[in-house]
């Protein structure tokens, strides 16, 4: 899974983090109570 931070953040930033899948539950777990915008 890569996370990056959109083209109007003041960041510039992505983070990898690896599963061995493409399910879901990878995201859910990394992501935890983290709350604002997912755009897939």
């Amino acid at each position: 899974w890569a996370y990056a931070t959109s083209q109007f953040s003041e960041l510039a930033a992505v983070v990898y983090d690896f599963s061995p899948s493409r399910a879901g539950e990878h995201a859910r777990n990394f992501l935890g109570n983290w709350n604002g915008k997912l755009v897939c």
